[in-house]
């Protein structure tokens, strides 16, 4: 059985890919916003900095590798859960606890296959989907293959 996990349904529900997406859109704001107005507010006591040829240099490099960087571990890791959500095989596990800090928050869960039991969780963002889990709900996990300790809940990524 094939499926297919958007790109968008990972970004809405996995804490970790939609971060790294994040983190390369707000590396990138202080240079434009100094580029464009050529001020940057101070960091304490208020007031303002000039931006500076170098300054601007310093911080679009930094945009550069941060977006290097992020954007290679975000690809990798939505290409690994569209990897997994497409070809793992299905398995029921049952919640064991989801817990929420303001908008993110991480759900546990067991389940056993092929004999043996299974201990895993993920980081998730708070969402409309998220927040209808509950603790000791029955849930469809698709596990990877490679490695049978990790699983993501269907319902999340299809």
């Amino acid at each position: 059985m094939t499926r297919n996990a958007p790109t968008g349904r990972i970004l809405k529900n996995d804490y970790p890919s939609l971060l790294m997406v994040m983190f390369i859109a707000l590396v990138w704001i202080l240079p434009i916003l100094g580029a464009i107005f050529g001020f940057l507010p101070k960091r304490r006591g208020g007031g303002i900095t000039d931006v500076d040829p170098t300054m601007l240099t310093v911080m679009i490099v930094v945009g550069v590798v941060v977006t290097l960087l992020c954007g290679w571990f975000a690809s990798k890791r939505i290409a690994d859960v569209k990897r997994i959500i497409s070809s793992g095989p299905e398995v029921t596990g049952q919640i064991q606890s989801i817990d929420f800090y303001k908008d993110r928050g991480r759900v546990e869960y067991d389940y056993e296959y092929e004999g043996k039991s299974y201990h895993a969780g993920n980081a998730i963002w708070k969402n409309r989907e998220t927040t209808a889990l509950n603790d000791g709900d029955e849930i469809t996990l698709i596990l990877d293959l490679d490695n049978p300790s990790r699983a993501f809940i269907a319902a999340l990524y299809t």
